[in-house]
C-alpha cells in the first residue's frame, strides 16, 4: 500500500459508511481529481498491491486516478 500526505488545498468527500459505521472519505485535489481514500486523517491511499493466492488476489488492486503519488504532492 502506498500512502501520501494530502496536499494542503485538497478536500475530502463522504463516500459511504464501513461495516463498523465509520465514515469512508475520499481525498480530491483542488481541480476535483480523486487522489484516493482517506486514511489516518490527512493521508490518502494512492496504490494497493496484493498477492494472496488463497483469496485469488494478484497484483495491483487500486491505483489512484492521479497516479501513484510519489513526487506529485
Amino acid at each position: 500500500m502506498k500512502i501520501v500526505a494530502a496536499p494542503a488545498d485538497a478536500y475530502t468527500v463522504f463516500v459511504d459508511y464501513d461495516d463498523e459505521g465509520e465514515d469512508i472519505l475520499d481525498w480530491y485535489d483542488v481541480d476535483g481529481n480523486k487522489i484516493g481514500e482517506a486514511i489516518w486523517g490527512e493521508f490518502a491511499i494512492v496504490q494497493v498491491v496484493e498477492n494472496d493466492a488463497c483469496a485469488g488476489l494478484h497484483g495491483q488492486q487500486y491505483l489512484s486516478p492521479v497516479g501513484p503519488g510519489f513526487g506529485q504532492f
